[in-house]
């Protein structure tokens, strides 16, 4: 499940960035019109929510991560956290935090848009402060509205798809908080960050805050 979520989240990103850098922004001072309002086809990324499927996902993912951990040579006290990871309500947590941030829990574009920028967030040492999302959570669900791919995904692949990156992005605040405890930390945890966004097929310097929040460029 872990390299699963990996390997979706890079095809995934690679179509959203491919297509934001494919289109040169219009910063001319002689621009008149705006852009269109993207048309949003909300039952593309939304999803029911199912508490077995939750479940499910978070067996597979610790599972797998717990596997990638060892064979990686992480220490007796990670390797102990994944095991306890089962107990913490990371799901709960995350659910709350998304709501509190004003976007729906069960959506796709959600899970992505969180993933992006709490790695963004970590390579340019935001220290605690939320990064405007706005930006890249429309370009998301504009995206999602006409992707075939997602398209065809139903309630489960979605959730599937979107927890997976829940946990990766559950995963990495826990990574980032035991980096910043010692001098190197923030440094480490924006290198880490950085390759998180290089493996799942984003260019970290594509992405930039502008006016509308955090884009993909």
């Amino acid at each position: 499940m872990y390299q699963q979520t990996v390997d979706y989240n890079r095809k995934l990103a690679q179509r959203y960035s491919s297509r934001s850098s494919g289109k040169k922004s219009d910063t001319s001072s002689d621009k008149k019109e705006a852009a269109p309002k993207p048309k949003l086809n909300p039952s593309a990324y939304e999803y029911q929510h199912s508490a077995a499927v939750s479940a499910a996902v978070m067996e597979d993912f610790l599972t797998d991560f717990y596997a990638h951990a060892q064979k990686n040579g992480a220490d007796a006290q990670t390797l102990a956290d994944i095991r306890a990871m089962r107990n913490w309500g990371a799901m709960d947590l995350m659910r709350q935090q998304i709501k509190a941030n004003g976007l729906p829990p069960d959506s796709l574009a959600t899970a992505m848009t969180l993933w992006l920028s709490t790695n963004y967030s970590a390579i340019h040492q935001h220290e605690g402060k939320n990064v405007p999302e706005s930006g890249l959570y429309t370009q998301l669900r504009a995206a999602m509205s006409e992707d075939q791919t997602v398209l065809a995904m139903n309630d489960e692949q979605k959730q599937r798809a979107a927890e997976g990156m829940l946990w990766m992005t559950f995963v990495q605040i826990y990574a980032q908080a035991k980096l910043e405890n010692n001098p190197q930390g923030r440094s480490e945890a924006a290198k880490l960050a950085r390759q998180n966004l290089k493996s799942g097929g984003i260019d970290p310097d594509l992405m930039h805050i502008t006016k509308n929040g955090l884009e993909l460029k």
